[in-house]
């Protein structure tokens, strides 16, 4: 299990390094907001129009040799954005192709690497092994940005070769997990075509069950309109002036804060009032947007979004424990997969709105419109789901 644990924390901290260094790259090359929105959405891009094979692909092929072959293609794209950026030929075009190339690599490896670990424990033990690596994943995804920043203050080069080496230790991982260590195989005789039922299945569950169609959206839009991520690297250049060490703290504090929540409510966990607790916990996402907006203090700043993922974490936590178990097992599979979608929609959709809505309005404006778009979801979503609105316990 170590090297599963390994490969995941290696292969999202090289995502995650990967995403912070085009982002910033692509700012510095183009001062564009709407080109730094583009980036979520050409990442996102592959997982729509693959929707209906790379779980396929996971269901038919050796998962492991699929990890294989994505971590070396990113291997490989990391190589040639370094050698493209110390050559000085890298433009904001080059990279905005590789990073669809990144993206599709990442939709084919997401389904893969995730169903892995269930054909590598027993039932009885899944859940911890899924709250272990959950917590691992959330230390890459902090580690990863902070690491970037840091980093991309010797150039941009130097990010995307490093990535080469973490790429590489998530490939011998991988090629490290023997066959013994799969002790739940799954059936690799699924048909395409089933596959699709099962995802055209997974939204009419969605959409027949309010409650979860509620949960799910509220998340979405949420994150759709009130995400700054994408913003980040024009806050360092002209509201904070702080160079890339300081967008890979900024990058990096959510999860910080998402990890303090989480270990407050394994201890203390919501009992009663889960619903309300859940539109208070959005509402303050919404809220904290537009305080970053105002804040022109780094470590404010940097404060503001600790908080913003400590809300995030709550929400999280209220929505997916909802909807596991209002899902019959039977469907929870097409169901998340839905979910992954939606996840998909939320962060990179709405990058590519930030970016969007900024390079129409101004910075500011744009952050505050997505703060107060936030809000207004929440009043609506608390108005219209009823369900939502009387979710007592957990």
């Amino acid at each position: 299990m170590k090297k599963y644990y390994i490969l995941r924390i290696a292969s999202a901290a090289a995502n995650q390094m990967l995403s912070v260094a085009v982002g910033y790259q692509i700012y510095e090359l183009s001062k564009s907001a709407l080109l730094l929105g583009v980036v979520g959405l050409i990442q996102f891009l592959p997982r729509i129009i693959f929707i209906f094979y790379t779980g396929t692909f996971s269901d038919k092929y050796d998962r492991r040799k699929i990890a294989q072959v994505t971590q070396t293609i990113i291997l490989a794209i990391s190589l040639l954005l370094g050698l493209m950026s110390i050559s000085g030929v890298i433009s904001e075009w080059l990279l905005l192709a590789t990073v669809f190339l990144y993206g599709t690599s990442f939709a084919i490896e997401g389904p893969a690497i995730t169903s892995l670990l269930p054909n590598m424990v027993q039932n009885a033990d899944l859940s911890k092994a899924l709250a272990k690596n959950s917590s691992f994943q959330q230390a890459a995804i902090i580690i990863g940005p902070a690491l970037a920043g840091l980093l991309y203050s010797f150039g941009s080069s130097t990010v995307y070769f490093s990535i080469i080496f973490i790429n590489l230790v998530a490939v011998i991982c991988a090629h490290a997990i023997k066959d013994s260590e799969i002790i739940n195989k799954s059936d690799k005789h699924l048909e395409t075509e089933s596959r699709v039922q099962a995802t055209v299945e997974g939204f009419k569950f969605i959409w027949n069950n309010k409650g979860i169609l509620g949960a799910l959206t509220l998340d979405m839009f949420a994150v759709l309109f009130g995400g700054i991520t994408a913003l980040l690297p024009i806050y360092c250049d002209i509201i904070l002036h702080v160079d890339s060490a300081g967008f890979g703290l900024l990058r990096a504090a959510p999860a910080v804060g998402a990890i303090i929540m989480a270990v407050f409510l394994s201890q203390r966990p919501i009992k009663r009032a889960a619903g309300h607790k859940m539109f208070l916990a959005v509402a303050a996402f919404g809220l904290i947007t537009i305080l970053f907006a105002l804040s022109r203090n780094f470590a404010l700043s940097l404060s503001l979004l600790i908080f913003l993922g400590m809300a995030d974490q709550i929400s999280v936590i209220i929505r997916q424990t909802f909807v596991q178990l209002k899902t019959p097992d039977e469907v929870r599979g097409r169901v998340s997969a839905v979910n992954f979608i939606f996840i998909g929609a939320s962060n990179q959709i709405g990058e590519f709105e930030s970016g969007s809505v900024t390079a129409l309005i101004g910075l500011i404006p744009a952050t505050i419109f997505g703060g107060c778009a936030t809000l207004t979801v929440v009043l609506l979503w608390f108005v219209w789901f009823k369900e939502l609105r009387h979710l007592d316990r957990i």
